[in-house]
């Protein structure tokens, strides 16, 4: 595991990549030394380069004078970080015959593997590796989803049946759109990106993925099939940064890189100093968050009568269940104020008031919730009360610490605590600012907390001790 720390309009964002490399990996090539900046190009007559992300520049294949029968329409490369070793397709599947091989950066050797099983008159343009290493993944011109097992040298036809959460059949969109890639992520979820020459589309399926034959697969759709192309050009492959944005490559004669943005706007890393080396592309990261900051934008604004409102806008919001809003005092614990339900639907607005209107700073974040369970983190905002109520309270049962924001005339002031019965357990003299109360020797429980001012207010908050 790698822990990045990345800094992304004025926040820092830490984002957990899983970035093995596999001990035996000595290869003078240095495969994946740098996985921050690097990805591998796959020529048509099945070359290996590295590509450095941020400008686009090729290196030398490092793989040998091929073996075997000459490459053909080599495409559908994966890279599995157990092992180290690349699976892809040296001659695809319309060129008999067939090679579906392995290469050992580490011994400079390409290893014919088992064939797939379709049918000679079609081709395989999207494979990757699982992060875990067991499995490659690949889907036909036609939709079809196939599994081949590393450990068992076994294929296996998943699904010829394929739709998205709408109920469409994705075999007429795979079959206009028979380029571009995919991948999968450290969660074992499979992002499929199929693409024509001007329309792309991207499909989620989520983990865990089937190894065994279904009779239909319904996958996520996170972005409709006419999304238009970088460039207007036919992808050649796609490939993750550890920020879990895509890298995605076009063809001849484009040739070119781009980054695919959190909000699927391109960005142009470069052109290609090899031609054709964009025709499929792998990576050595498989990031536990695709796509994960989709936030446009993300604000709290102060309103005149002092409520604090927070606006957002996603830029993906099919995959979303909803959005937790949570506050804090002290921008280190929170407490969920609110919950509102996703619109699932890429572009949504959203917004959510917090009437407390406590003096004082407050921060606020968004916490969004998946299908499928995973959460992720808006950055944090801050907003300064300085006209309103008088007394804010927060609590951690984890660090058992009770916390008091107060501002009053005076500067002697009183909190009483009580239990559920009204028994009163602790006093505290406390002042103006933050008062950090400690409270970890309570029992589990719910407890009232009173605070008396000088100048004779009262304020009172309920919490439970866990």
């Amino acid at each position: 595991m790698k822990l990045i720390c990345t800094s992304k309009r004025g926040r820092i964002v830490l984002l957990l990549t899983a970035v093995v490399l596999s001990s035996g990996f000595t290869s003078s090539a240095q495969v994946c030394a740098d996985v921050a900046n690097t990805i591998y190009g796959l020529t048509p007559t099945g070359a290996i380069h590295p590509i450095t992300t941020g400008t686009a520049t090729v290196g030398a294949a490092i793989t040998p004078a091929y073996t075997g029968h000459a490459p053909s329409y080599a495409n559908a490369i994966g890279f599995n970080n157990v092992n180290g070793r690349f699976y892809y397709f040296k001659r695809n599947i319309n060129t008999a015959p067939q090679e579906f091989v392995s290469f050992n950066p580490g011994t400079n050797t390409i290893t014919p593997l088992s064939n797939c099983p379709l049918p000679a008159n079609t081709i395989v343009n999207l494979g990757c590796m699982l992060s875990n290493g067991t499995g490659y993944y690949c889907i036909d011109a036609y939709g079809k989803l196939l599994y081949y097992n590393v450990l068992t040298n076994v294929w296996t036809l998943i699904s010829s049946n394929l739709v998205d959460q709408y109920g469409t059949n994705l075999t007429p969109i795979f079959n206009a759109r028979i380029y571009g890639d995919m991948a999968t992520d450290a969660q074992g979820n499979l992002w499929i990106m199929p693409a024509s020459a001007t329309q792309l589309g991207l499909y989620k399926l989520p983990a865990p993925l089937p190894t065994t034959p279904q009779a239909s697969i319904t996958v996520q759709r996170v972005l409709a099939p006419t999304t238009p192309t970088p460039n207007a050009n036919t992808i050649g492959g796609i490939a993750f940064n550890p920020a879990g944005n895509f890298f995605i490559s076009t063809n001849p004669p484009d040739n070119k890189l781009f980054r695919m943005n959190e909000n699927q706007t391109f960005t142009l890393m470069g052109t290609f100093n090899v031609g054709s080396v964009g025709n499929d592309l792998a990576s050595c990261v498989f990031p536990f968050g695709v796509l994960s900051a989709s936030w446009q934008n993300f604000s709290v604004e102060l309103e005149q009568n002092n409520d604090a409102l927070l606006s957002w806008t996603m830029g993906q919001d099919s995959d979303n269940k909803g959005y937790h809003i949570e506050h804090s005092i002290n921008a280190t614990e929170w407490n969920t104020i609110g919950f509102v339900t996703s619109k699932n639907a890429n572009g949504s607005r959203y917004s959510f008031v917090d009437n407390s209107r406590l003096i004082g700073k407050h921060y606020y974040r968004v916490r969004v919730e998946t299908v499928s369970g995973q959460s992720v983190y808006s950055a944090i905002r801050m907003v300064e009360l300085k006209n309103g109520r008088t007394v804010a309270f927060g609590h951690s049962s984890a660090s058992g610490i009770l916390r008091i924001l107060l501002s009053n005339a005076g500067s002697r002031h009183t909190a009483m605590l009580f239990d559920q019965t009204g028994r009163q357990l602790k006093v505290f003299g406390i002042s103006n600012g933050l008062n950090t109360l400690d409270i970890s020797g309570l029992p589990r429980g719910m407890y009232v907390v009173k605070v008396i001012c000088s100048s004779g207010e009262h304020y009172s908050d309920k919490f439970v001790k866990g």
